[in-house]
């Protein structure tokens, strides 16, 4: 899927009634149900999902909507509020047809995640009915916050409700999976898709993504999460993003086992020179990765604040060098937010960084978050600082955490919208269904998501 460099929902402050009020002008009648499911933040374990590894993401506050209403003309008419445009296709020719080239599935655009969600859900034997709607949200597009695992589930969803299907996360987790995978072209892991539908409040979700087995941690009082947007985009399908899981199977199969999972680090080191150095370094990211991701668990559930910091920035450090997905701007960020009194870990996820301080401090006196900046020659230092011990010097990053609600961010590199949010605040995790049985009455609508954001220019 080409990568957009937009937000999801930029006509809109509150997709919730972005897609309401599309519905009514576009169908002349108030929906039946809404749905939503949240997109994500990942706070540690990067590219180890398709290695059969852990991860521990978390539900956030942005979120895909879907205003809908059963139909019986066997169709999928939907309105995008975000894209501007509208889009139908027979469920019976999604199921005959099957999945189209990948090259076909880019070309389409947005749809296409609808449609291939509708081809999972058939082709695993569920018999589904057709619905009119309207879809919107304010999830990143091409940031790392999962914007089209969001979409998938919401589409799930939205199906369930009209078909009467049991709502099993794990499952339906699997089924969008496999929708990105064979019909959007984009060989991405269950990570996404199962925080999406699995997500609770107040906690990250340690998940082994061969058994999808979770366990809920819960997150210490006062903990705050800023994504910082480096107002760069990518799209999985034009990314390396196949590249690295080709060369993480190319490793795997050395070693004669189904994943890098299975693989030790004393293994690695042992027959390290039957390895190439490229080799080496994409298998040692995820090893190290997998035992930083399970050892973040057991320090958050201990309230060892401290040490989860280490590992976030341990986890960056890897990305970066071994794993080599990182940029200038998103290194710039991490160094930044580490220099910020209280942050006690950093790290890099898709084209946003991830900062998670215990709790939010307030500032001694208020000043201009300009005033606050590293000057331009701190920044270009960052930019080729490698060490994993203390950050390079610099004044901390900028924030304000009391006023309106908003969090500064440094406007440099790119650097164009900072998100803070309580973890999964407001994040009615996947599958929230609102079903508007009076017509459509405010008092069953869902109560607009709290924004706090601070577009600094």
């Amino acid at each position: 899927m080409k990568s957009e460099v937009r937000k999801m929902s930029e006509t809109s402050a509150a997709p919730a009634a972005a897609v309401r009020d599309t519905f009514r002008q576009a169908y002349g009648r108030e929906p039946d149900v809404m749905v939503r499911a949240p997109g994500r933040v990942n706070l540690i374990g990067e590219h180890t999902d398709y290695n059969d590894g852990f991860v521990m993401p978390m539900a956030i506050d942005r979120a895909v909507w879907i205003a809908l209403c059963r139909t019986d003309d066997g169709q999928v008419h939907v309105q995008g509020v975000d894209m501007g445009d509208a889009g139908v296709f027979s469920l019976s020719d999604v199921k005959e047809a099957g999945p189209p080239l990948p090259e076909e599935a880019a070309e389409q655009g947005w749809l296409e995640y609808l449609k291939g969600t509708a081809w999972s859900l058939m082709d695993a034997g569920h018999t589904l009915t057709g619905w009119q709607g309207a879809v919107a949200g304010d999830v990143p597009i091409g940031a790392g916050l999962s914007s089209s695992a969001a979409l998938e589930l919401a589409t799930a969803r939205a199906f369930a409700e009209v078909s009467d299907l049991a709502w099993d996360p794990a499952v339906m987790a699997r089924l969008g999976q496999r929708a990105e995978n064979k019909w959007v072209g984009v060989n991405c892991g269950i990570m996404d898709q199962m925080i999406s539908a699995a997500g609770r409040v107040g906690h990250a979700l340690l998940l082994d993504c061969r058994s999808l087995e979770g366990r809920h941690v819960p997150l210490p009082a006062g903990t705050a999460v800023v994504v910082l947007d480096t107002g760069t985009r990518r799209g999985l399908v034009d990314s390396a993003y196949n590249e690295r899981r080709s060369q993480c199977e190319s490793v795997s199969a050395h070693f004669g086992v189904s994943a890098l999972r299975d693989v030790t680090s004393e293994e690695l080191v042992a027959r390290a020179g039957e390895l190439d150095d490229l080799a080496l370094r994409r298998a040692r990211h995820v090893i190290s990765e997998n035992e930083r991701t399970t050892e973040a668990a057991e320090a958050l559930a201990a309230g060892e604040t401290a040490r989860m910091g280490e590992l976030m920035y341990a986890s960056h450090v890897s990305l970066r060098d071994d794993f080599e997905v990182s940029s200038a701007a998103l290194d710039i960020m991490v160094e930044c937010a580490r220099g910020v009194a209280g942050c006690h870990g950093a790290r890099m996820t898709g084209r946003v960084s991830v900062a998670v301080r215990w709790p939010w401090p307030r500032p001694h006196r208020r000043r201009s978050w300009r005033s606050r900046l590293p000057p331009p020659t701190a920044l270009r230092r960052a930019t080729n600082h490698r060490s994993t011990s203390a950050p390079p010097p610099m004044a901390p990053a900028s924030y304000d955490g009391h006023r309106a609600g908003t969090t500064a961010c440094i406007d440099r590199a790119s650097v164009r919208l900072c998100y803070r949010t309580t973890p999964g605040a407001d994040a009615r995790c996947s599958g929230a269904a609102h079903r508007l049985a009076d017509g459509g009455s405010r008092r069953h609508l869902p109560a607009p998501q709290r924004q706090r954001r601070a577009a600094l220019v």
